[in-house]
């Protein structure tokens, strides 16, 4: 098979894997998921999640106009990890004074570090350039958001901390212990379609297939491992380590003593621009995700016949 060519594979509980390959240099970093699952009209959005962009943001949205003018609109764009970066505003500025225009609707996390701090003053959230959005909210480093059309995304901006007072750019116990009190405390709650967050759930690995060079049992954070457990995504996104990761699915319930539930699928996407050639580099993600709303319980455990033990 020669670049430019599609090609197609069954495997696990995805209906189909289509990885588009446009040579080495032009589109090694996308990977995509064509999750075509159902007919469900006006019930799903066509979706990219991106790692760290550290503030290489004409490499970024030159990429996803590439992108979609090869495969077609995308309706949302999702980034975790350090959005900003320690380099001159310069580039920045084009954005934020409109020069520049990013092509899709995109939302980011806030800081990870003291030195981005500056750029996230509303902690409510607020638009940050046209087409880009914080995610900030009344309830500080973390919140829901619900789209009109019923996708859910849970986020978690920053990383972990223990210590008090909690840094602007981290979230505590408290944080995670609260967000999930919003959502699981219900008896309808069966889980979110989407989590966000910028570190990796500690010991993600366990049970699962190799992460490489990373090890979960050292780096990542036990809160949103906690969280992840809590709030069973269907798909989580996170960054940080400058590698990719698609974790095996995992399951949400107890083998034997609950009824079977929807598979987690955790995807680390690596950093903007990094000039490696490998899968491990990969940074964006797309794929088009029919809503859990949508999908009744037999139709969410159809989807994750082919799972393993959650770690």
């Amino acid at each position: 098979m020669g670049p430019g060519q599609w090609w197609t594979e069954k495997i696990g509980t995805l209906p189909w894997r289509t990885t588009l390959e446009k040579g080495p240099d032009e589109m090694r970093h996308l990977m995509m998921y064509k999750l075509e699952i159902g007919s469900h009209r006006n019930s799903d959005n066509s979706i990219l999640a991106c790692g760290d962009v550290e503030g290489k943001f004409d490499i970024l949205f030159n990429r996803v106009r590439a992108i979609q003018k090869k495969s077609g609109n995308f309706d949302l764009l999702l980034c975790v990890g350090n959005f900003f970066g320690s380099t001159p505003d310069a580039e920045w500025e084009e954005y934020k004074t409109g020069i520049k225009k990013a092509p899709i609707q995109t939302y980011v996390l806030g800081a990870n570090n003291q030195e981005t701090v500056k750029y996230f003053q509303d902690a409510d959230g607020c638009e940050l350039a046209e087409n880009i959005t914080y995610l900030g909210t009344l309830f500080g480093r973390k919140g829901i958001f619900t789209g009109s059309s019923g996708l859910q995304i849970v986020y978690l901006s920053g990383t972990e901390s223990l210590n008090e007072p909690v840094p602007g750019y981290s979230f505590s116990p408290e944080d995670v212990s609260s967000l999930r009190m919003m959502l699981c405390t219900t008896s309808q709650f069966k889980g979110v379609d989407i989590l966000l967050t910028s570190p990796w759930p500690k010991y993600v690995g366990n049970f699962g297939n190799s992460s490489g060079e990373v090890d979960t049992k050292k780096c990542g954070s036990a809160l949103v491992s906690s969280l992840a457990t809590g709030l069973k995504p269907r798909y989580h996104f996170a960054a940080l380590e400058k590698t990719y990761y698609e974790r095996l699915p995992y399951r949400n319930h107890i083998v034997l003593q609950e009824n079977a539930q929807h598979a987690t699928r955790f995807i680390a996407l690596a950093n903007v621009g990094n000039p490696e050639k490998k899968k491990v580099k990969i940074y964006l993600f797309g794929g088009r995700l029919i809503f859990m709303v949508c999908l009744i319980s037999v139709s969410l455990a159809q989807l994750s016949i082919q799972i393993f033990s959650s770690p």
